[in-house]
């Protein structure tokens, strides 16, 4: 039996963190939401937050081939 505990995927994300994810800079998120561009966000409190489900689908649409 293996005593390995699997991490939960988080609910929301904040900007660093779901920059850290993603693999870009907080800058290049902000310069994005300015174009208009990048995933939709929700404030709560005073905080903006990128849900899981919004994030993953926002990068998939970004895959170019």
């Amino acid at each position: 039996m293996s005593n390995i505990i699997p991490l939960a995927t988080p609910l929301a994300y904040g900007i660093k963190d779901f920059c850290r994810s993603a693999g870009f800079s907080p800058r290049t998120l902000y310069s994005l939401w300015q174009q208009g561009k990048g995933p939709q966000r929700t404030r709560i409190g005073g905080r903006i937050l990128i849900t899981h489900p919004n994030g993953a689908s926002w990068l998939a649409r970004q895959e170019t081939y």
